[in-house]
């Protein structure tokens, strides 16, 4: 058997077809059953194709457990990148209200985080159920993911990619604690240039609440980072009229900051992966 089952033309295609499913599942042109039988389909493809290719015998334990462990593991990774690819999508959507430039703009939706899990839980369903018809143990889905080497752009889950696009690539948001656990009903948009000047705009929908503040950037005298970044708690004075439920869910508006692009190329926070507390001064 190679290293990996996806290393060659044949893995390679199913990998994009992979892809293409998972896209699928998060624009609503199939269901979670299509997604199941469609990962069924995956393995007895490849246990079938290695076998043809005399790599294994199709019985051998070792070989198959192989087989599902990396099919599993391209579906996991394939579904936390069509979650972050839909939360962008909308973020573009909703971009357009502001028109002028469209790589300048942040945005967060913890619906796709809860989506990301329910459907990752659905695919280790997915791959017991393989297993069980193999009569092969079950696999460690917490180990693959711990030992994957398809981490460049996030983990298997929302946060990190979410982080991976708009710290490292877009450069003007962060999230500080990646394992912080959103709530439901959770949105915000952040935009930096605005035509009306140097100032930028934050929307924060939280628990029914809507909130619109403008964000004044300002350039220190002495070239710090002071007037670059913020983080949203301290935007959102006017969100919360009852100071209990603001201290509720500051913490978690602590945990994202926003900045300039100025801001990023200045302390390379674009260059920085995983949990990371953001230069303020």
């Amino acid at each position: 058997m190679p290293i990996s089952v996806f290393g060659d033309k044949f893995g390679y295609d199913m990998q994009k077809d992979i892809a293409n499913c998972m896209t699928g599942l998060y624009s609503g042109k199939i269901n979670q059953d299509d997604v199941d039988k469609f990962f069924k389909e995956c393995c007895d493809e490849m246990r079938l194709y290695r076998t043809q290719q005399r790599q294994t015998t199709g019985s051998d334990t070792k070989d198959n457990n192989q087989i599902v462990s990396q099919i599993y593991e391209i579906f996991a990774k394939e579904n936390q990148r069509a979650a972050r690819n839909a939360n962008y999508n909308e973020g573009l959507a909703y971009n357009e209200k502001y028109g002028e430039r469209n790589d300048d703009w942040v945005y967060y939706n913890s619906d796709f985080h809860y989506m990301c899990e329910d459907r990752k839980s659905a695919i280790q369903m997915a791959a017991k159920s393989v297993t069980e018809e193999w009569g092969l143990p079950e696999i460690n889905t917490q180990e693959i993911e711990a030992n994957s080497k398809h981490t460049l752009d996030g983990g298997f889950d929302f946060n990190s990619g979410w982080n991976f696009s708009y710290r490292n690539q877009v450069g003007r948001g962060s999230m500080e604690d990646e394992t912080v656990i959103p709530p439901r009903d959770f949105r915000f948009f952040y935009k930096e240039h605005l035509a009306s000047g140097y100032e930028g705009l934050l929307d924060i929908n939280i628990n029914g609440k809507q909130h619109s503040v403008r964000v004044p950037f300002a350039i220190s005298d002495n070239g710090g980072l002071k007037g670059q970044i913020f983080d949203l708690s301290e935007l959102s004075d006017g969100l919360f009229a009852d100071k209990n439920e603001y201290r509720e869910y500051q913490s978690l508006l602590k945990n994202f900051t926003i900045f300039t692009r100025w801001y990023s190329f200045k302390t390379k926070i674009n260059d920085t992966f995983g949990n990371f507390i953001a230069e303020r001064s």
